[in-house]
């Protein structure tokens, strides 16, 4: 489903092979992400291996050498693209604009993802050791932050999941060349900065984990059809589930969490109030550049 959106190379087919383990990394997309809730990442083949620090660098060219299948495999994604060498391809492909050394993910730490497209908001966490033993690589289509904690990655998804947080952006949010509506930073400059000795802030984190947690064991005890289907469209999908979460027992508690800590804080919210925290894009988008804040 991840080529059905290319803009390049959209008849291009790769020669079977089988590859070792090493190569196969993992992707999350905007289709990966529905509010609370991050769908397994696609599998994708790229030269790629984890630093000392917990970020990305181009793999070895001893290493890629050492598999005949590799070393074939990656000549011939050069031969079809815009680069001469994987040289090229990790600076002016895979890591353009530090897109990939940027993604700096400890093991210990919480990953918040939000979606950058679709004009619904989506916003889901998770600690980045329960991916396995490497994090996914994010893709340009996601926002992502590393939080302090898991109360302040419960409190980021949680506003940026809510009806509140929406009605306050909607007016905002600019429509794109053919009418598709992106939020880009938006989001992240509608929710106040998180404060864990605030007890507005306090409730929305306990609301939300709430709803999390009602959440999951629907999903669990209950065959929830396609609702977390990536056949229609982002932006009709996201809006069924929050539809879903509408349904939940502890729905309204969480809205009324979110919706009374705006009150408190900003009862007319304007661009200039923003969370000041490390929200950023794998790929800044060129039209509204993120902003380390």
């Amino acid at each position: 489903h991840m080529i059905s959106d290319a803009k390049k190379h959209k008849t291009f087919s790769i020669t079977p092979r089988a590859l070792p383990d090493r190569f196969i990394k993992h992707c999350l997309e905007s289709k990966h992400l529905m509010p609370f809730v991050i769908e397994s990442p696609a599998a994708l083949v790229v030269p790629i291996d984890r630093t000392a620090e917990h970020s990305w660098k181009l793999m070895a060219a001893a290493d890629i050498a050492s598999s005949p299948a590799a070393r074939d495999h990656f000549e011939e994604v050069l031969q079809v693209s815009d680069f001469g060498s994987l040289g090229a391809f990790w600076l002016d492909g895979l890591n353009y604009r530090t897109k990939l050394t940027n993604q700096v993910m400890n093991p210990d730490s919480w990953l918040v993802i939000y979606g950058a497209g679709g004009g619904i908001p989506a916003a889901a966490y998770a600690k980045v050791s329960s991916f396995g033993a490497e994090p996914p690589v994010i893709d340009q289509t996601l926002y992502w932050a590393i939080a302090e904690g898991e109360e302040e990655a419960l409190y980021l998804v949680g506003m940026i999941n809510s009806d509140s947080l929406l009605e306050r952006i909607a007016d905002f949010i600019p429509e794109g060349e053919f009418g598709d509506r992106h939020l880009h930073t938006l989001p992240s400059k509608a929710v106040p900065q998180y404060d864990g000795a605030d007890e507005g802030h306090v409730r929305v984190v306990s609301a939300a984990r709430a709803l999390i947690a009602e959440l999951d064991r629907r999903r669990r005890d209950t065959d929830l059809g396609d609702l977390f289907a990536t056949r229609m469209s982002l932006a009709a999908q996201r809006a069924r589930v929050r539809a879903f979460l509408r349904t939940l027992a502890p729905y309204g508690e969480y809205a009324d969490a979110c919706a009374d800590l705006y009150q408190s804080v900003a009862p007319l919210w304007l661009p200039a109030q923003h969370y000041r925290g490390r929200l950023q894009a794998a790929e800044p988008p060129v039209v509204e550049p993120p902003e380390h804040i």
